[in-house]
């Protein structure tokens, strides 16, 4: 996960139960979330 910045996906069963990612992925993932947001917004005319 540290080499290649992907996910890992742990299973039960065979069934994706949880995602492990580091924390620089995840704050690019929030920040992508909030700019989208602001995006909506704008278009919405806030």
């Amino acid at each position: 996960m540290k080499h290649t910045g992907e996910p890992v996906v742990l299973t039960v069963n065979g069934k994706a139960e949880i995602v492990v990612q580091d924390a620089q992925c995840d704050q690019k993932l929030l920040d992508g979330l909030e700019r989208l947001e602001a995006i909506a917004r704008i278009k919405q005319g806030w």
